[in-house]
């Protein structure tokens, strides 16, 4: 008896592939695994772009690609390549390889994938970022201070905390999920409660990680997703109200600063030392009163002195990579950094690019609800740029990635209406 049987014929899409890579490559980033995933980065976006060139939507990548080349270039011709650390060249080199990696991302969600696919790769990217951004979170909340990290820079530990900056993403994943929440049609059933329990699960760990500017960023997200929703449902009642309540406040700072301080500091007495230290010397430089000087705050401020003296001297094309490192770049708040590394000329080329890839997104919406929720990610976004750096995976990833294709995870989008998800 003869035995016979046939393998069957695997059949994978090319663009699976890439998404694929896209996946594994990003996890791997996250955690901590190395700057060589940011070549292969770049790799996937280069194929991507050249594969699918000929798609009109595929084009907008060539002025951040030119870019990007750019910048690794000059890092080549700077001599600095193969210096390591958390002040490398190399580091800030590799944002505009992030950038160019997210962007094509939303270009090949929304335009190139499979239809049937992209609902897949939506869930597949929420999935695979929210599982970098516990993994950060846990180092902080394991050893119970935020000073953690400082020690594991100064004593060699930079592979524990690769991906800290991914704490700052949270609050942009907050706002998106408590976005879908309001904006939903079906209230009652499974999706609420599952919803809901992401958004206590974030909003928990921020609170955890006691870190003033993830809570500073959150709370201004959850006030910017309100306002629009009044905004939107013309709630003219509530909007009068928040304005007289704002009036209210502003008097009371204005006229008692040192009294507001005296409370804050009253009914944070018995928190956490490094909450108070942080989150209350941001409440006393907001009413302009004295509330001790926070380590966190002269530690930004000196910092960004760096970049900006940098500028100072060399404000035409700033200094590049040659001379990158501590104590001539600060390393730390975004936009400074992009002013000391390319000077003004350089620098209005950055932003107009980036500004570019804002536009282009925000152009290609359709409904109001989704420009609602890209303008109040894209303001987050360059206000976290003035303190701390922005241009990193999961930030990228959610303005780009996620968000302005957040429609394959709803059944229904209306220009007026409110979402229905699947």
């Amino acid at each position: 008896m003869k035995l016979s049987f046939k393998i069957p014929e695997l059949s994978i899409d090319v663009s699976t592939l890439l998404f694929v890579a896209y996946l594994i490559t990003a996890a791997m980033v996250y955690y901590g695994i190395g700057d060589s995933m940011g070549t292969i980065q770049l790799v996937i976006s280069l194929v991507t772009i050249g594969i699918f060139f000929a798609h009109k939507k595929i084009i907008k990548t060539v002025p951040l690609l030119i870019l990007t080349l750019f910048a690794l270039v000059l890092l080549l011709f700077s001599g600095q390549i193969s210096v390591r650390g958390f002040n490398a060249p190399i580091k800030h080199a590799l944002k505009f390889v992030h950038m160019l990696y997210s962007f094509t991302a939303f270009i090949f969600i929304r335009y190139i994938a499979k239809e049937s696919e992209r609902r897949l790769y939506v869930i597949s990217i929420l999935f695979v970022t929210a599982l970098s951004c516990f993994r950060s979170i846990s180092l902080v909340i394991s050893s119970g201070n935020v000073y953690a990290i400082r020690y594991a820079f100064k004593y060699g530990y930079e592979t524990e905390v690769a991906g800290f900056n991914q704490i700052y993403a949270i609050p942009f994943y907050v706002v998106i999920v408590l976005f879908l929440l309001i904006y939903r049609e079906n209230k009652k059933n499974i999706q609420t409660i599952f919803l809901f329990g992401v958004l206590a699960v974030y909003l928990y760990f921020i609170a955890r990680t006691l870190l003033a500017t993830a809570l500073i960023m959150t709370m201004i997200g959850i006030l910017f997703v309100y306002f629009f929703k009044a905004l939107r449902d013309d709630k003219s009642v509530f909007l009068i109200s928040v304005l007289f309540l704002g009036i209210i406040m502003f008097l009371v700072i204005s006229l008692f600063p040192n009294h507001v301080m005296n409370l804050l500091i009253d009914w944070t007495e018995n928190l956490n030392y490094v909450l108070k230290d942080r989150l209350l010397y941001v409440a006393g430089r907001i009413l302009n009163v004295s509330s001790g000087r926070s380590y966190s705050y002269n530690r930004r401020e000196e910092l960004a002195s760096y970049s900006l003296e940098t500028f100072k001297n060399h404000p035409l094309l700033g200094v590049g990579y040659s001379e990158y490192g501590y104590g001539i770049i600060g390393c730390h708040q975004e936009w400074y950094d992009m002013l000391g590394v390319f000077g003004i000329i350089g620098s209005i080329i950055v932003f107009a690019i980036i500004i570019g890839l804002f536009v282009e997104v925000y152009r290609d919406m359709n409904s109001r609800a989704e420009k609602d929720l890209f303008f109040i990610i894209s303001a987050m976004f360059f206000l976290l740029g003035f303190l701390n750096p922005c241009l990193f995976d999961p930030l990228l990833i959610a303005i780009f990635a996620v968000v302005p294709n957040l429609k394959f995870l709803i059944s229904h989008v209306a220009r007026d209406e409110r979402w229905t998800i699947y």
